[in-house]
């Protein structure tokens, strides 16, 4: 099951709307001492954040992620793991006893491969405490499975038919008249028999010469037109109200382009399925940021290495 909080996702932005969650922040004074924030009823600590701070610094050291971008995906990873608990509780959604046990295992070997160097930057964090984190992980990814449930993952080919065309494309711009005339100019030349990749390196407009795409990802392109061309077979001059268009299709099925648009399809229903559902319940609850404590909670420095939170859980608790 495909897990919304993969790691590699917090630095390209959530699946989750955290737009939404940042909008819902209110700032209050009325706080336990080591107590981050408040979504209802649910409370993130110190020490949870650190695992959260911590662990994203180290994984992403070597692109040297700002500290602001690390700060940023913790807190909202960590809201939307809470909003996404009590949503949980709305829906009666629970942790079975094998699940618990699977939290209880990761926790215990997270904890195992801790040094004191990284204990000292968790705040001392408990073994209990990892177990209570992986089971709201866990909680929360049965959530997304619930939301996501009647996706259907087969996509057909057709659906997600990929193709690859060479573009000549010149911009109307100012002076539609002229744009025209070098099109058409263009389009004589091919039929004179210049080739088609010669010609466009004297007249085409485009960034790129060559693109692959499936429906709705055309640009500018007529895709219409374009999705009917035969590989090897050269457009008519196409217009829409920016360009005038000449293509060649250099494969009407690109399979390798089609298989990874699939999964592109598939992710994107997903996310528009239990973004619906998340955007919907996140209108009901506030979360109430500590400010003070927020703007004071640094990210350790030191000699600390963990980097493996989100691995651990990703073990026990596979994408599938």
């Amino acid at each position: 099951m495909r897990r919304f909080f993969a790691p590699i996702l917090f630095l390209c932005l959530s699946l989750l709307c955290s737009a939404c969650d940042a909008e819902k922040l209110v700032v209050t004074k009325s706080f336990a001492r080591d107590e981050v924030f408040r979504v209802e009823t649910s409370s993130c600590s110190v020490q949870e954040m650190k695992v959260y701070l911590v662990n994203l610094k180290n994984a992403y050291a070597e692109i040297g992620a700002p500290e602001d971008l690390i700060r940023e995906n913790a807190l909202s990873f960590a809201s939307q793991v809470k909003i996404m608990n009590l949503l949980a509780d709305r829906m009666n959604i629970r942790i079975e006893e094998p699940e618990r046990e699977k939290a209880t295992e990761a926790a215990a070997e997270y904890y195992r491969s801790l040094s004191e160097a990284d204990l000292t930057a968790l705040e001392d964090i408990t073994e209990e405490k990892l177990r209570r984190m992986y089971m709201e992980m866990a909680l929360a990814g049965k959530v997304y499975d619930y939301a996501v449930r009647d996706i259907n993952p087969e996509i057909s080919d057709d659906e997600a038919r990929t193709i690859t065309v060479e573009q000549i494309m010149v911009g109307k711009g100012r002076d539609a008249a002229a744009a025209e005339a070098s099109i058409r100019e263009a389009e004589a030349r091919i039929a004179a028999g210049d080739d088609f990749l010669q010609v466009l390196q004297v007249y085409n407009e485009a960034d790129t010469a060559r693109v692959s795409f499936g429906t709705g990802e055309g640009g500018g392109i007529p895709e219409q037109e374009a999705f009917a061309l035969e590989t090897g077979e050269i457009s008519e001059v196409l217009e829409t109200e920016e360009a005038y268009y000449l293509l060649r299709c250099v494969s009407s099925f690109d399979r390798e382009q089609t298989r990874e648009n699939k999964t592109r399809i598939v992710t994107r229903r997903k996310r528009e399925a239990f973004g619906k559902m998340y955007d919907s319940f996140v209108e009901e609850v506030t979360i109430q940021l500590n400010e003070a404590l927020w703007d004071t909670l640094e990210i350790p420095e030191g000699e600390h290495t963990t980097a493996s939170f989100w691995t651990v859980y990703e073990a026990y608790f596979p994408s599938e």
